[in-house]
């Protein structure tokens, strides 16, 4: 869990100094922004995977919560490339992919856990 909050934290600042960027136009930058997408989608399918091994575990506090607030995050995180990015449908559908994942991560440990999804930066 640590390394997820670790890498979380991590991309969490690199897309903060990407965000102060103005928009990419290159093909490079496109495709740069595009392998960033995809490293992320895949930390936030890794907290997913967290979120329901935690609530299998009843470890909601220490663990669910938290989680599910890092899925919420990298989703942020991926709808700010798509925004940068307007018009890539690659990055749109990887933005509505983690706001959807956010929403049902934050449903199930509110459901079974009863706490809301905190975002990382707040733990």
């Amino acid at each position: 869990m640590r390394a997820l909050r670790a890498a979380v934290a991590w991309l969490a600042l690199a897309s903060g100094c990407a965000a102060a960027r103005p928009p990419a136009h290159g093909p490079d930058e496109a495709s740069a922004a595009r392998d960033d997408a995809v490293a992320q989608h895949a930390l936030l399918r890794d907290a997913e995977r967290a979120v329901a091994a935690a609530i299998e575990a009843r470890r909601c506090e220490e663990e669910a919560c938290p989680a599910a607030g890092q899925v919420c995050e990298l989703s942020g995180s991926l709808c700010a490339i798509a925004a940068r990015h307007a018009g890539d449908q690659e990055l749109a559908a990887r933005c509505a992919d983690g706001r959807r994942r956010c929403a049902g991560a934050r449903a199930r440990v509110a459901e079974v856990c009863g706490c809301a999804a905190e975002p990382a930066g707040r733990l």
